[in-house]
């Protein structure tokens, strides 16, 4: 099965910020059933800087810079995951070692 997955997470400041600086975890990986087909991170405004790495656990992240004076940051995460390994994987016997 194939899924489009999309988030949006809003800050809204009382006062003008000068600067953002954001640490996103909402990118699927390539884990055991489940590929990620596509998956991009857009902000508002828009980030000078984008970075993507494993965090200490292995979870892929994304840092982001923003240095323009705003008072809301929006970030819009969406995805594209298939699923239909997972499923063919659940037909198969358990084998016990």
């Amino acid at each position: 099965m194939i899924y489009e997955v999309s988030h949006i997470t809003q800050y809204d400041y009382d006062a003008p910020v000068e600067s953002s600086f954001a640490e996103v975890r909402q990118l699927p990986d390539d884990v055991d059933g489940q590929v990620c087909i596509r998956r991009e991170i857009t902000t508002d405004p828009v980030s000078e800087h984008r970075r993507e790495c494993r965090d200490y656990f292995g979870n892929l992240t994304a840092t982001l810079t923003i240095r323009e004076p705003h008072t809301r940051l929006v970030v819009d995460s969406t995805s594209l995951v298939d699923t239909s390994a997972l499923s063919r994987k659940r037909n198969r016997p358990l084998v016990v070692r």
